[in-house]
């Protein structure tokens, strides 16, 4: 049994099976140079990042397009630096909600937000003016969303003036659609997981909340991924 380095929510988390749903539909994706990658729900422009160590930073254009140096690791944001942290990933040509958040749950509800704000049906996601350019009522909308939970969106939802979310069915149907035929990782073989080998993969997770009361709104969530380099695992579960 082999498997390959590919995308983070699909080889160290979990393995997502993003079956066919029928549609004919394909995202038409412009090519990728180096040092530049794309951001895929179909084509999602107004999503800020930070890519470091080269210190680049900015939105995503209308093609889903960020600029990287290689090594980096970008960080994803709605709302701008102040707004909603998606995640951080490796520097690579092509990013998803599944790459982005390193969950399955939460990628698939960011993919519900995102198809929310605008209809991917054209072949592209162009966030609204409210989101890029927020003001207090939406950065506080924003920092209230857990991913992994829409009812923490409750607020967002009703700065967007929606009367529900895209659900849950379409936005992975969409997602699945947007990403078919597009290559998201290496071919490299990953030999020290091969079964026989007696490597384990064990995640900590750990929850700290800012007062003693168990029922606090405000809570922490710390994850120590071993596979990280030693001096980047020790200062994150530090």
């Amino acid at each position: 049994m082999k498997f390959t380095r590919s995308v983070l929510a699909a080889s160290i988390i979990a393995v997502v099976s993003l079956a066919g749903c029928g549609s004919d539909s394909k995202t038409e994706v412009p090519e990728v140079v180096a040092g530049q990658g794309q951001f895929i729900d179909a084509a999602v422009e107004g999503i800020y990042y930070h890519s470091q160590p080269s210190g680049k930073f900015g939105f995503t254009d209308a093609e889903g397009l960020y600029k990287y140096d290689a090594g980096d690791t970008i960080t994803f944001f709605l709302g701008g630096s102040n707004g909603l942290r998606i995640g951080s990933t490796s520097a690579r040509d092509v990013v998803s909600p599944f790459e982005a958040t390193g969950n399955y749950q939460k990628a698939v509800n960011l993919a519900r937000i995102l198809q929310s704000m605008d209809d991917p049906s054209n072949g592209s996601i162009t966030l609204p003016d409210s989101v890029t350019s927020p003001g207090p009522g939406m950065i506080a909308a924003l920092n209230n969303v857990l991913l992994h939970d829409m009812e923490s969106a409750n607020d967002l939802q009703d700065e967007l003036g929606l009367t529900e979310w895209v659900s849950e069915e379409d936005a992975l149907e969409h997602l699945n659609d947007s990403l078919e035929g597009l290559e998201r990782g290496s071919n490299e073989i990953l030999t020290e997981w091969q079964r026989g080998s007696g490597n384990i993969v064990r995640t900590i997770y750990s929850t700290l909340s800012a007062q003693n009361p168990y029922d606090v709104k405000e809570r922490l969530y710390v994850t120590a991924d071993k596979l990280l380099d030693e001096e980047l695992f020790e200062a994150t579960r530090g």
